[in-house]
């Protein structure tokens, strides 16, 4: 146990820290609790009722938060859930709490060593949002492409398969509600009570009910021969009584009665077996016939859906280039920069969502937003210009610095020159970065140009009371002899 006061291991038995004197009547109570609720999550990831162990071992952290098997179990929760980022949150944590013998050490170092992991699962969380974004916009059908390429990825990724099949919910036809069936299915295989998971099953009934039935006419005849067989088996194997041996005498009418009792046996299996046995074949090849035109139907009713998608994307596109032809006056080099236009700005957007800000940023600039007549796409460059503009001012800020300072790639020595271009940069993306402005002028007074530097103080001290470097740059004309 560990004392909230002092950080010191101690021992549960004692009512005081030996290190601060702290009462611990209290804390020993807590412990107590939060013991309590870690055996009920344990118990619940046991029984694959992850939704409710991650419940009780965040109750079990409440109590407290030292509970190191709670939270490396916990982080084991998240992992099996599909969540690798917050399961290494919690080790990270449970590592730093505890060192020498704790596993979450080792769960750490191995997530560190690999780094295609560690990439692979940055995608997957990044993969996701910009899905989450699409499907908030109305964008359903690139949610649903992008989903099934990351359910493919990480089949166990719960949230990314809820999403999926909520949107497959969403179109209301049988073939998508089948596949929204089997995601749900595939969730609850891994967490048996997540309660979404269990919400679409309860509106999934029919398919339920459908799937049901099929498997019981399918396992009914398997039984049944499973049945017959055990008999066979428990007849052949009797137990047979051998009598003395007697010698026969030739007599005609045991002969007659046998020839007597085959003729009756044919007749009784032709008029009372036979048709048993003809009906049984005939429901094997109905319920064979019934599953293949069940499955035939589903097959065929995908294709036409996609189809129907692939004459609806081609007329799209038709119209979209009539309207190309027809704002650009049906001018071939026109029409080939307004999509060249459009591209950028996709680019633009996959830069923005990948982090890259200073290449988005660039790519924004080539963007000539009056042909940009679409609302979607005037939207989205309004939703990334601001910030992607402001990061990428950031970014330049930064580098400049760092060739200001002779620092980072930069190392060599101090660069003025690239540090002026890098701060320019900045300020051509944000105006208003008072960072930049500083150095700028810091760049210009060390280079000589004094009447430079001390418009880009000025600009700071009348026009940004409230910047970071407000009072070096007063300083800075003070010491060049103006009066603040």
């Amino acid at each position: 146990m560990i004392c909230p006061n002092c950080k010191n291991e101690i021992s549960f038995k004692d009512d005081v820290c030996e290190h601060c004197n702290k009462d611990l009547n209290i804390i020993k109570r807590l412990v107590s609790l939060s013991n309590i609720y870690y055996n009920e999550g344990l118990e619940r990831a046991n029984a694959r009722n992850l939704s409710g162990a991650c419940e009780s071992l965040n109750k079990s952290l409440k109590f407290y938060k030292y509970n190191i098997d709670a939270r490396n179990l916990l982080g084991l929760v998240y992992y099996e859930m599909g969540e690798p980022c917050a399961a290494f949150a919690e080790w990270v944590i449970s590592s730093n709490y505890k060192d020498g013998r704790n596993i979450a050490a080792t769960y750490v170092a191995n997530f560190q060593s690999d780094p295609t992991k560690v990439d692979s699962m940055r995608r997957a969380i990044k993969k996701y949002n910009s899905s989450l974004e699409y499907a908030l916009n109305g964008d359903y059908d690139l949610a649903t492409i992008q989903l099934k390429k990351l359910v493919a990825e990480k089949p166990k990724y719960i949230n990314a398969n809820l999403l999926l099949a909520l949107l497959y919910l969403r179109e209301r036809r049988k073939d998508s509600r089948v596949k929204a069936y089997k995601l749900v299915r595939k969730v609850l295989e891994i967490d048996k009570a997540n309660t979404k998971a269990l919400t679409y099953l309860k509106e999934l009934s029919d398919i339920r009910d459908r799937a049901r039935n099929r498997s019981r006419v399918t396992e009914g005849p398997k039984q049944e021969e499973e049945t017959t067989k055990k008999k066979g088996i428990v007849e052949d194997e009797s137990v047979k009584v051998i009598v003395p041996y007697q010698e026969e005498k030739p007599a005609m009418l045991p002969v007659i009665q046998v020839l007597g009792g085959l003729v009756v046996g044919i007749v009784i299996m032709a008029f009372l077996i036979q048709p048993a046995i003809d009906r049984y074949k005939n429901k094997n090849s109905n319920t064979s016939f019934v599953s293949y035109s069940e499955d035939k139907a589903a097959v065929d009713s995908e294709t036409n859906s996609l189809k129907e998608e692939n004459i609806d994307l081609k007329e799209k596109v038709e119209e979209l280039e009539d309207k190309l032809a027809e704002l650009q006056g049906g001018d071939s080099t026109d029409i080939a920069n307004y999509k060249m236009i459009f591209e950028t700005l996709i680019e633009a957007k996959q830069l923005y969502d990948e982090g890259n800000y200073t290449k988005a940023a660039k790519k924004l600039v080539k963007v000539d937003t009056k042909v940009l007549d679409s609302k979607k796409a005037t939207k989205l460059y309004k939703s990334i210009k601001d910030d992607t503009y402001t990061k990428a001012s950031e970014s330049y800020c930064l580098d400049g610095i760092d060739a200001y300072n002779g620092a980072g790639d930069y190392a060599a020595g101090h660069d003025y020159e690239k540090a002026k271009e890098l701060l320019q940069k900045a300020l051509d993306f944000n105006e208003e970065n008072t960072d930049a402005m500083y150095y700028m002028g810091r760049c210009y007074q060390l280079t000589g140009d004094n009447e430079t530097a001390v418009e880009y103080y000025n600009t700071i001290v009348d026009d940004y009371p409230d910047a970071r470097l407000y009072a070096d740059a007063a300083s800075r004309l003070r010491e060049m002899g103006y009066q603040i």
